[in-house]
């Protein structure tokens, strides 16, 4: 398949092997009982690996989803440092789940295309649908963690202009929308950057007017 679709030119596995080490670190027992059900799914975890992030416009290839959300959780570490009020656990587990509904979305065969199901409803619900599949395999996990998990990945997209069901109404599904953001646009900026055919790189793109 790579020799149709671009490839993480990071090792998957080492990108893999950390996200686990970090979803394996989360305390609230609730919350790592849950984690553990995703990771003891071989098969949607090695969708997970393979998935794009989108696409066209940032991660677009296999691997893409996998480094995106790691570098969510990344920076969001890095925030917390910050803002130790943030709930650290929360933010770990909202960040793995934001997008993974697009494991769903997508179908990578000799080119990356949005799946029957991707087109009719989108990397949100279907992310939701994933989530509460995982809770109902769980006995009493608590009704405040899930509405929490549900508006994280509901609102991730920041605005309802942007394709938000609602806007972020709490900390960390906040944060998870800013790190979202700027994880996918400075890549965007990045990737124009290296690959713009002029030498002092002055381009118009359509998404982003002119850039230097």
């Amino acid at each position: 398949i790579e020799n149709f679709i671009e490839t993480a030119d990071k090792d998957i596995d080492k990108l893999y092997s950390e996200l686990k080490e970090s979803l394996l670190s989360i305390e609230d027992k609730n919350l790592l009982q849950l984690t553990k059900r995703f990771i003891e799914d071989e098969s949607l975890m090695n969708r997970f690996k393979k998935s794009p992030a989108a696409m066209f416009y940032h991660h677009a290839y296999v691997g893409g989803l996998l480094e995106h959300t790691l570098d969510i959780i990344k920076l969001g570490e890095k925030l917390i440092e910050l803002h130790p009020k943030l709930d650290r656990d929360l933010m770990i587990l909202g960040s793995f789940l934001h997008d993974i509904g697009k494991i769903e979305e997508f179908n990578v065969t000799t080119n990356i295309k949005q799946s029957r199901i991707g087109l009719l409803s989108g990397h949100i619900p279907l992310g939701q649908e994933i989530l509460i599949v995982k809770i109902n395999e769980l006995d009493d996990f608590p009704d405040d963690l899930k509405h929490k998990l549900l508006h994280i990945i509901s609102s991730h997209h920041g605005k309802r202009e942007y394709g938000a069901v609602k806007e972020p109404m709490f900390p960390e599904a906040a944060a998870i929308y800013y790190l979202d953001e700027l994880d996918s646009q400075i890549f965007q900026y990045i990737d124009l950057k290296e690959n713009a055919d002029t030498e002092d790189f002055h381009i118009w793109n359509k998404r982003f007017g002119q850039l230097y």
